[in-house]
């Protein structure tokens, strides 16, 4: 690890030069929690009393990786019940939860810390009937491809689209929240302990071994998959994706 002061020093190091007309800041992620590696970095969720847009920026501050979110108590708010939640995302709720208010906490901040705790603890939205049915239709059209015998770098390579489509199926249908990158496989254990053993040693036999039936047979068991989600699929574009210029 490079020779840096701490992350907590740093951040309100870098408050006080970029960021000093900003209301208050919220720092966050693993340095936070106790979790932080070399590699990690500091996550600051700044609000102001108003921007154009909310933006992310990363750059590098005093030989830490910096990642800033920047926010006005319009914009987080329409973040946490519009975009995050909407998608199944509760990152940026976590992040408000565990976060250190910086310089001092005040009520504006802690009311976003209860209305990020609030969102979290009533789950994301339901899927629709259009969002399940593209899932399952997606899923199947992967797990087809992957009956066959097809070369080990193309298994792979379906077993990469393959992995986040049928977790984040697996948890948005349950009604939990989904995760991203390697935040899957440590929500999947903590939901389903059982499944996510099944799971991984199916997807091991498969990078190990090229073999798939374990895997197919698990998740169809799950999706009742019964001749796939091919027949009646219909998928309609908006009537703005149009070129006017032909």
């Amino acid at each position: 690890m490079p020779d840096r002061k701490s992350p907590l020093f740093v951040a309100k190091s870098l408050i006080k030069e970029k960021f000093s007309d900003a209301q208050y800041a919220f720092f966050a992620g693993s340095v936070v929690r106790g979790e932080a590696s070399s590699h990690s970095d500091i996550d600051l969720i700044v609000v102001y009393n108003s921007v154009e847009t909310a933006f992310r920026e990363s750059f590098y501050y005093k030989k830490w990786p910096v990642e800033t979110y920047v926010h006005d108590p319009q914009t987080l708010s329409f973040f946490l019940k519009e975009v995050d939640r909407k998608q199944g995302l509760p990152e940026l709720h976590q992040m408000l939860m565990e976060a250190v208010i910086l310089p001092e906490p005040n009520p504006q901040a802690q009311e976003f810390q209860e209305l990020a705790r609030r969102l979290f603890e009533e789950g994301p939205p339901p899927l629709t009937e259009e969002e399940k049915n593209l899932a399952l239709y997606r899923i199947s059209e992967v797990l087809d491809d992957m009956r066959e015998k097809i070369p080990r770098h193309e298994l792979f390579a379906s077993m990469a689209r393959f992995y986040p489509l049928f977790c984040d199926y697996f948890f948005r249908s349950q009604g939990f929240w989904s995760a991203r990158g390697k935040a899957v496989p440590r929500r999947l254990k903590r939901v389903n302990p059982a499944f996510f053993r099944k799971f991984d040693r199916a997807v091991k036999d498969l990078f190990a071994n090229g073999e798939t039936k374990d895997l197919i047979d698990l998740c169809e068991e799950f999706i009742g998959y019964e001749g796939g989600y091919f027949e009646g699929f219909k998928q309609i574009a908006p009537q703005s994706w149009r070129d006017q210029s032909q």
